[in-house]
Formats: C-alpha cells, sequence, structure tokens
C-alpha cells in the first residue's frame, strides 16, 4: 500500500512537470460529459435526495472527485 501511494505520487508529479495533468483533467470531464455521466450523477443525487441537496451531492461527487 505505501509502495502504491508512492508510485501514484511520483505519476502525479510527473504528469505536473510535464503539464499533462491539467490536460488530462479536462479531456476526462469533456468525456464524462459527452456520454452523460455528470447529468446521471445529478439524477442519482436528485433521487437519493432526503431535504438537503447540499450534504448528498458532497458524498457522491466525493467518491468521484478528480
Amino acid at each position: 500500500l505505501v509502495v502504491e501511494s508512492q508510485m501514484r505520487a511520483a505519476i502525479n508529479q510527473k504528469l505536473i512537470e510535464m503539464g499533462e495533468r491539467e490536460r488530462l483533467k479536462e479531456l476526462l470531464r469533456a468525456k464524462l460529459i459527452e456520454c452523460g455521466w455528470r447529468d446521471q450523477l445529478k439524477a442519482l443525487c436528485k433521487g437519493k435526495n432526503t431535504g438537503s441537496d447540499q450534504p448528498q451531492i458532497i458524498v457522491y461527487t466525493s467518491v468521484v472527485d478528480f
């Protein structure tokens, strides 16, 4: 688990240094919107609403936060 964490950190650092991290984030964001994922997530959040929108949205988006 420690090695995996170190590997992730090293990859993330390289992506930042090369300027690719932001480009990849934007590409992923665009693809997720294009395929309807964002709308599906919104619908899921609304379907699980217990009267307080903000806490539910935070819970769902924190799982898939980029």
